[in-house]
């Protein structure tokens, strides 16, 4: 006897009852918050505030970068890292004016002191150590 001949033989006999089952099944999850259903949902035309009506993209001079360090360079251009190089030099002069006082100079102007014997942070900043310590700085923030 096969499968499909005892479900009919079982029906006759009235021993399986077939249920109808709702094309879509509605219900709520715990505490009432989430509620499902069974069925797709219906597709509804979209709502006019949320279509873009313009391209998206650069602008500008940004339109023709290719490279990550072009767009560094439009937000950090020489222009700001000159000013930032010569107030970070300005600092350190004040520094290492008040810190390193005791410094004699001789007749002639020159300060005792030779630049290699002070620290690192008394010496001035050039525009290739700035631009090194942000780039440290964008790779710490990226890792």
């Amino acid at each position: 006897m096969t499968l499909q001949e005892l479900s009919q033989d079982l029906r006759r006999q009235g021993k399986l009852k077939v249920l109808n089952v709702p094309r879509a099944l509605y219900g709520k999850g715990k505490n009432n918050r989430h509620k499902w259903r069974g069925e797709k949902p219906v597709r509804r035309r979209t709502q006019q505030r949320n279509i873009i009506m313009h391209l998206s993209g650069n602008k500008g001079e940004a339109k023709s970068i290719t490279k990550p360090l072009e767009g560094w360079a439009l937000f950090l251009n020489d222009e700001i890292l000159n000013k930032i190089e010569y107030h970070t030099n300005k600092e350190i002069e004040k520094k290492k004016r008040k810190k390193y006082k005791g410094f004699q100079e001789e007749e002639d102007g020159e300060e005792n002191i030779t630049s290699s014997s002070l620290p690192s942070f008394v010496k001035p900043v050039s525009l290739v150590e700035l631009k090194a310590l942000i780039g440290l700085y964008y790779l710490a923030g990226v890792f």
